[in-house]
């Protein structure tokens, strides 16, 4: 009948839009990322009430600074809490970004409980990574372009201050919204702003406690700009030296771990009373790595045998000629266990330092492990290596 007819319209309509609007990867676990989201959005809505109410509604982890005028500047009343909502929320997102490699931690889960592999993204944490790490950026982004827009107009525009007051007031709250860039301003002027952090003691410059600007500047640096080279790491630009090409993939790597926990380390040094919350995940990823280390580490040897038919071998192409295919054979490690379907990480300190994954090939019950590794991309990459 018509009736059934416009439900199922409707019903390919809304597949329709749902395939349009949410990539395929969010609809394989819409319970993982929908909790992820949702805290996410309940985090920017609790600051967002507060839009237009000439004030603060909602607690922050700190009281908010003097420079801030939310009661007299219409500007600030509708813009500050946003960029509150925006920056707690990359914090929300700073809390669930170690979480993709809790690799130990996950293993166990899911040895436990295998049907929570339904429900979580266990084998793509790397673009689970990737895409909290692209909101918490895009979200920092665009609270920090709002919030330097509306300062600034605070602090050069008198004409953004309330009506009902006076020159003199309006003069103070321009000074107030000043000293958001420079803490040391004497004076502020329409004609005559100083906003920029001129007068910040050397001494004091380099200490994030004293200097939140310096933590910030690391941040932008680290995060925006050096950071993001892990996803241009397969591909070395054509005009680095040899040596740098040889070992980009480990530049990308190293600079991308060691330079999150540097300004991680700083951010609590500096504002233990705002990060401490990122607690719950980072401790638990620093003790799953040192526990990966002490009792899932162990070292292997490359079996070579050409006598026996278990070892390892190059495999050629019959056209070519050029190697397609390498058959690697380890003795198999202490506490080493495996079940169908895993893998694993595979260190070869001649060639470099950096972990590479690698599917097993072999049963649990084999007394060796076996891996199969195509060859491909550049004659420098790793798996070119003999």
């Amino acid at each position: 009948d018509e009736a059934a007819a416009a439900r199922e319209r409707n019903r390919v309509w809304h597949r329709w839009l749902l395939h349009r609007l949410v990539p395929f990867r969010l609809r394989q676990h819409p319970f993982f990322y929908g909790l992820f989201y949702g805290g996410y959005v309940l985090v920017l809505l609790t600051f967002v009430s507060s839009l237009g109410a000439g004030g603060m509604q909602r607690d922050t982890f700190l009281d908010l600074p003097a420079y801030y005028d939310l009661a007299h500047v219409s500007l600030q009343s509708g813009a500050v809490p946003l960029v509150y909502g925006l920056m707690h929320g990359a914090l929300y997102c700073l809390g669930w970004l170690p979480v993709c490699f809790w690799r130990g931690i996950n293993r166990d889960v899911v040895r436990r409980w295998p049907a929570a592999r339904a429900y979580v993204p266990f084998d793509d944490m790397v673009f689970v990574h990737r895409l909290i790490a692209v909101t918490m950026l895009v979200s920092m982004t665009v609270a920090f372009t709002l919030w330097v827009i509306v300062m600034g107009l605070s602090c050069t525009q008198p004409a953004v201050s309330s009506p009902d007051l006076g020159p003199g007031q309006k003069k103070s709250s321009m000074e107030l919204a000043c000293l958001a860039f420079n803490p040391n301003i004497k004076d502020v002027t329409a004609d005559n702003p100083r906003i920029l952090f001129d007068s910040i003691p050397v001494e004091s410059y380099f200490d994030p406690r004293d200097n939140v600007l310096f933590l910030r500047q690391v941040v932008f640096i680290v995060w925006f700009l050096i950071m993001p080279m892990i996803n241009y790491a397969g591909c070395s630009p054509a005009w680095l030296p040899a040596l740098l090409k040889r070992n980009w993939y480990e530049i990308c790597f190293y600079s991308h771990k060691y330079g999150a926990w540097v300004t991680l380390f700083m951010a609590l040094y500096a504002r233990f009373e705002v990060f401490y919350p990122i607690l719950l995940s980072w401790v638990p990823y620093f003790a799953d790595v040192v526990r990966e280390w002490l009792f899932f580490t162990g070292d292997a040897a490359i079996i070579v045998d050409a006598q026996s038919a278990v070892t390892s071998a190059a495999y050629e192409s019959s056209k070519d000629r050029k190697p397609t295919l390498v058959s690697l054979v380890l003795t198999k490690p202490r506490r080493f266990f495996h079940g169908a379907g895993q893998w694993l990480y595979l260190q070869v300190p001649s060639i470099d330092r950096t972990w590479h994954p690698f599917s097993v090939a072999s049963c649990s019950s084999d007394p060796q492990v076996h891996l199969k590794i195509g060859i491909r991309g550049a004659p420098e990459a790793w798996a070119k290596e003999p």
